[in-house]
């Protein structure tokens, strides 16, 4: 081969494989599928079986363990092990494990696992199916009887639902699986409707173009009904009523109400009515310093360290988390008079008339035999 061709294949190689992650990450959403043969585990992405020349998959309490460097390698994410933690990050996703630990967090926000990760064979070991889906593949296991059967296995009658599932009590990743209001309200409609549902995690300024795009069916995702929104996408009948409050540091007595606002630094998530909300106290004092997050988890925990001076964002939430998790916060529930009106929404493709009727039919039958009276029970009891 001539020194000149030679040097180019050399440089086009080099070329490939550094954008390999990057290829991996922007396309379609990937497949990992898991077979069990006795005790061997063998795992194959897109169809193609891959190679763990030293220390395998294993199965550890009913879930999968995988080498991590298979993170990178198969789904095209940068992995940092700094023992005992391990950090594995996308461009939308940062995941934080500890060796030992069933408590993680996806992008800051906190979750319980089923199993640890773990050190085995001198190699960092990750929950599969956790990893895998919080980086947005569907995970299917290839013998049914599996107890890690999930709910990404597709096929012709499942619903491919986008959601941002760093939002409790809504939609949450919980003991190995998606849970919340969001989450068990969808499936019901889909088991009323005769359809499987197949959970998308990502970030919440990409549901709308994973419709557009086709990534996706359909949206849940406590996300509000507003007109900027339907004139690119169509949603259901309203299926939940929320409003906007302001929570501060519970030693925080100068704030409150919304004049309290002007010139202060507020918090939001990216994309969400409450970061609106902060951007019009901004309007009124240009002096007012706004700070948007990735995810509601992200922006509470800055509020706790006195990143923020307040947080705006949906009343349910910011209960929830005041009541379970951010015991260092405080709401201050009368802040918005009038009370505003978020009607939240199940969204679709703008055009899809079928998919819309069908999840307006099963919101009918779910409100008419009492499973959303009992939904919301179960996971907003007395902060309703």
């Amino acid at each position: 081969m001539p020194k000149r061709l030679r040097c180019a294949t050399i440089m086009l190689l080099t070329l490939v494989m550094l954008l390999a992650p990057v290829l991996v990450c922007s396309g379609a959403p990937q497949m990992v599928e898991v077979a069990l043969n006795g005790t061997e585990v063998s795992v194959a992405v897109n169809g193609t079986l891959i190679n763990f020349p030293d220390q395998k998959p294993y199965i550890t309490e009913g879930r999968a363990l995988i080498p991590v460097r298979f993170v990178s390698n198969a789904l095209g994410a940068h992995v940092k092990w700094d023992d005992p933690q391990i950090n594995i990050e996308t461009q939308d996703q940062s995941i934080v494990l500890i060796v030992d630990s069933k408590t993680a967090t996806v992008n800051s926000s906190p979750i319980s696992l089923d199993v640890p990760a773990a050190i085995s064979g001198g190699r960092v070991m990750v929950p599969l199916r956790f990893v895998s889906q919080v980086l947005g593949a569907e995970v299917k296991w290839r013998q049914s009887d599996r107890s890690e059967q999930g709910d990404n296995n597709v096929g012709p009658k499942t619903w491919r639902v986008a959601s941002e599932t760093t939002y409790p009590p809504f939609e949450f990743f919980q003991n190995g699986q998606y849970a919340g209001y969001d989450i068990d309200l969808i499936r019901a409609i889909g088991e009323a409707e005769g359809y499987d549902i197949s959970i998308r995690p990502m970030g919440f300024d990409g549901l709308i173009p994973a419709l557009q795009n086709g990534q996706a069916d359909c949206v849940i995702s406590a996300m509000s009904i507003t007109h900027p929104r339907l004139q690119v996408v169509d949603a259901s009948e309203p299926y939940f009523i929320d409003g906007l409050v302001v929570s501060v540091h519970k030693d925080n007595t100068n704030i409150t109400g919304l004049e309290d606002l002007k010139g202060k630094k507020l918090g939001a998530e990216v994309g969400t009515t409450g970061m609106e909300a902060c951007n019009d106290v901004k309007i009124m004092d240009p002096a007012t310093e706004v700070k948007v997050f990735d995810s509601i988890g992200e922006a509470f925990m800055e509020l706790e360290k006195g990143g923020v001076d307040a947080v705006i964002s949906d009343w349910a939430i910011t209960r929830y988390y005041c009541k379970t998790i951010g015991t260092k916060l405080k709401t201050l529930e009368d802040t918005f008079q009038p009370k505003t009106n978020e009607q939240y929404g199940i969204y679709v493709k703008k055009g899809n008339s079928n998919l819309l009727a069908m999840i307006n039919d099963g919101l009918k039958k779910l409100k008419a035999d009492g499973t959303m009276d009992q939904l919301k029970e179960k996971w907003f009891g007395d902060t309703q």
